[in-house]
Parts: C-alpha cells; sequence; structure tokens
C-alpha cells in the first residue's frame, strides 16, 4: 500500500514532469556547458529547450536564414526571441573555435545588412556580441542542486548580466520566459516542501 505523502509527491511529480526537465536543461546551462539540443521550431516550445542556456550542438538541420528577422509591421528590428534562435543556428553551424565564429559574425553581419539595412544591421551585431559573450561567461554564484536556495543567487547573477550586456528589452526577451518557468517552479518546489 502506498502512504499518503508519497502518493502526493508522485502525482506533483507527474504534473511537474516538463518544470523538472526545463531546470535540469537550465542548472546545465548555469555550469557553462553547451548542451546538444535540436534547433527545430517544435523543439523551442518546450520548457527544457526554452531554458537552456547554451545553443543547439553543431550540426542543426536548419540555416540561421530559416528563422526570420522579428520586425514590426514598419519593417523595424524587433526585440524578440527569434533572433535568439537565429544566433542560436548560426552558433550551432559554426562550432565553437574562434575562427568559425569570426565567419559566423562575418555571415551575420552580410545577411542583416543585405536584408535589414545598415542601422539594424549594427544592432544585430551588438546583440549578437553580447550574446556571445554570454555564451562564454564563467559564472561567479556556485549551484548546488540539492538546494534550491542556491538557485536563487545564480539566477541573480544571470540576470544582471544578462542586463547588462544585452540591455534591459533584449533580456527580457531572450531570457525572460525562461526566468519565469524557472522561477514558477522554484516557487512551486518551495510550496511542496513547506507543507506537511
Amino acid at each position: 500500500m502506498t502512504s499518503r505523502p508519497t502518493l502526493r509527491l508522485s502525482r506533483l511529480l507527474a504534473r511537474r514532469r516538463p518544470f523538472l526537465l526545463a531546470v535540469a536543461a537550465f542548472l546545465l546551462g548555469l555550469w557553462g556547458m553547451w548542451i546538444g539540443l535540436s534547433a527545430s521550431e517544435a523543439a523551442d516550445m518546450e520548457p527544457a529547450r526554452l531554458l537552456a542556456e547554451a545553443p543547439p550542438a553543431a550540426g542543426a538541420a536548419l540555416p540561421s536564414q530559416a528563422i526570420p528577422w522579428p520586425l514590426n509591421p514598419q519593417g523595424e528590428l524587433l526585440a524578440h526571441r527569434l533572433l535568439r534562435q537565429r544566433f542560436d543556428r548560426l552558433l550551432a553551424s559554426a562550432g565553437d573555435s574562434e575562427a568559425a565564429l569570426a565567419v559566423a559574425r562575418d555571415t551575420l553581419a552580410l545577411e542583416a545588412q543585405t536584408e535589414l539595412g545598415p542601422m539594424p544591421a549594427a544592432e544585430v551585431l551588438r546583440i549578437w556580441d553580447a550574446y556571445l559573450n554570454l555564451q562564454r561567461r564563467r559564472w561567479q554564484v556556485p549551484v548546488d542542486l540539492q538546494r534550491i536556495s542556491t538557485w536563487d543567487e545564480a539566477l541573480a547573477e544571470r540576470q544582471r548580466v544578462r542586463r547588462e550586456l544585452l540591455g534591459e528589452e533584449w533580456a527580457q526577451a531572450f531570457y525572460g520566459e525562461d526566468e519565469r518557468l524557472l522561477r514558477s517552479w522554484m516557487d512551486d518546489q518551495r510550496a511542496g516542501q513547506a507543507q506537511p
């Protein structure tokens, strides 16, 4: 016979499985690991994919051009997660050598200049450079997987650095949903631990 607390925990875990997967992916990213993720549009909707800090592994199936530029109705660059997805595709196809990253940046510059014009292209490159800096970042706050309290500090550090490097608008566009999902999961875990 299954005890009530065990049954309640099983139900909670079953309902929270997507969040658990998301946290696992996020924590891998916290440690700066470049984890392999597929880059399909369907995968972009899964919480585990949304919370990954790192871009997909090399060899993504579709080119970065398959992701449209995020533009408003006037054709101006819009702060949107689509640009992060485009960057991730480009990083996945480039690999991580300095020479390959330089070629990827040149490719991005040419695409943006040709398709968007000089001013938006300059903004795209500024955001690219900041995003690449985030991917290379060595985080100061250690994470203890057994203590959820350490996740708060780690998330706070990442939020602060993302906003410093990308700016508030772009950090929110790139990571806002990821941060909300993780915060919600952490709050749920704390509420579950507080219940008798």
